[in-house]
């Protein structure tokens, strides 16, 4: 019995940190933008899809499409930004709520239509497989995904805290090469 109670808080905590570099992000974009993304989860839910579907037809594995994801949904917030976002930014919030709302159910209605709402699962890809040590299961995804979670949200408190250092360290330095000349 207390096997299953440590393999369900293992379980969550694992969980509890994906939700954490999801809330941070809605955090971050509420702290800098003041505007609330209702469709962030969406966006997340496209990004798993669009692994999947790298992984499916191009056979590349998850964890290696990673940068391609990056740089794809980098593009599509830009352009998420600038045609939505940008306008509404001196509107009030409710009408930030609305469109991010709104946008959110389109998202979710175009991913059931083309890809129905069945459960799809990844198989063999490098970090299949588990560790088990005394009778409870750890998924090595779930490991990758607990050092990626806190390697992100220890830069971003470390670049939050010290970011006059990320910024005014090339004045400093421009303004040192001006007093030499």
């Amino acid at each position: 019995m207390t096997i299953i109670i440590i393999q369900s808080l293992i379980n969550g905590l694992l969980t509890g940190f994906i939700y954490a570099i999801v809330a941070l992000g809605l955090t971050l974009i509420w702290g800098t933008m003041e505007i609330v993304n209702f469709a962030h989860g969406d966006f997340l839910m496209l990004g798993m899809y669009t692994t999947f579907w790298i992984f499916t037809l191009g056979g590349i594995d998850p964890l290696l499409s990673l940068p391609i994801i990056l740089i794809i949904f980098f593009g599509i917030g830009l352009i998420f930004y600038k045609v939505m976002l940008r306008i509404l930014q001196k509107r009030q919030v409710f009408s930030k709520v609305l469109a991010t709302f709104g946008l959110g159910l389109m998202l979710q209605s175009l991913a059931v239509f083309f890809w129905k709402p069945d459960y799809r699962l990844i198989r063999g890809h490098i970090l299949s497989g588990s560790i088990r040590f005394a009778g409870i299961s750890i998924g090595i995804p779930q490991l990758v995904i607990l050092i990626i979670c806190s390697i992100g949200i220890f830069l971003l408190f470390y670049f939050l805290n010290n970011w006059d250092q990320f910024f005014l360290l090339p004045l400093h330095i421009l303004q040192k090469f001006q007093d030499q000349q």
